[in-house]
């Protein structure tokens, strides 16, 4: 009878384990997920930088644009800042820290 707990335990042991293997692979994997949808936010707010410092560049630069131009000119800095809007509306939350001392497999 105590060899069948016994043996029962190790199985569920055994069990718990490969469960806990299989959470550290798929939280592995979303981890390496975030860390490229950080890359790509990131990139992107770098470059609506760009674009807005260009784009206050040549509003600031000398002479006078027709109505149109400067019309065509508002419309993208409107743009740039509905994107940023957007990019900085991105919640990116940080997986849980992953024992790697427990279950490598």
């Amino acid at each position: 009878m105590r060899d069948e707990h016994i043996e029962s335990f190790l199985r569920e042991l055994a069990e718990l384990n490969r469960n806990l293997r299989d959470h550290n692979k798929i939280m592995s994997a979303l981890s390496n997920e975030l860390s490229a949808i950080t890359a790509s936010l990131t990139s992107v707010a770098s470059g609506i930088a760009s674009l807005d410092a260009q784009i206050q560049a040549f509003q600031n630069s000398p002479g006078t644009l027709s109505a149109a131009d400067q019309a065509s000119l508002d419309a993208i800095a409107a743009s740039s800042a509905s994107l940023a809007t957007a990019a900085n509306a991105a919640v990116v939350v940080p997986t849980p820290a992953i024992d790697s001392t427990v279950a490598k497999g």
